[in-house]
């Protein structure tokens, strides 16, 4: 049988959770953003982590948590084909090739928000007609 949880560690978890989960909408744009960011930071000699309001963090802090979410979207990135090789190596008959152009669904989720564009260094997803190429 598992030892049980610590309840402190369950605390923790949850109000991770709830911090992350936290979506405001800016007033001007319309758009959605993240309110809290976690970041490294060091305490007694070892790494951990912390909660930052988007509104309130100086740029050291929200550099690093901006970096971390970089870190995590490139591993969650990869992960698909690893486990993708994995796959195909064990039923070469029934390969499978995942697609890694995420423009289609960058914007559909433009179209669910109801949001026309939104550029990510200096890259523009738009919603409009579909072009043709010749």
């Amino acid at each position: 049988m598992p030892p049980p949880k610590d309840p402190l560690d369950i605390l923790a978890s949850e109000l991770s959770r709830a911090a992350r989960d936290e979506i405001d909408y800016d007033k001007e744009t319309g758009r959605r953003f993240r309110v809290n960011h976690e970041y490294p930071g060091k305490q007694g000699g070892q790494t951990s982590f912390f909660w930052v309001d988007i509104d309130e963090a100086p740029r050291k802090v929200i550099s690093k948590a901006f970096n971390l979410r970089r870190e995590q979207m490139v591993s969650d990135g990869l992960q698909p084909s690893y486990d993708q090789d994995r796959w195909n190596s064990k039923k070469p008959d029934e390969d499978w090739t995942l697609t890694s152009d995420l423009t289609l669904s960058c914007a559909s989720m433009l179209r669910t928000q109801k949001m026309k564009s939104l550029t990510i260094n200096h890259l523009t997803f738009s919603i409009g007609p579909r072009r043709r190429h010749s």
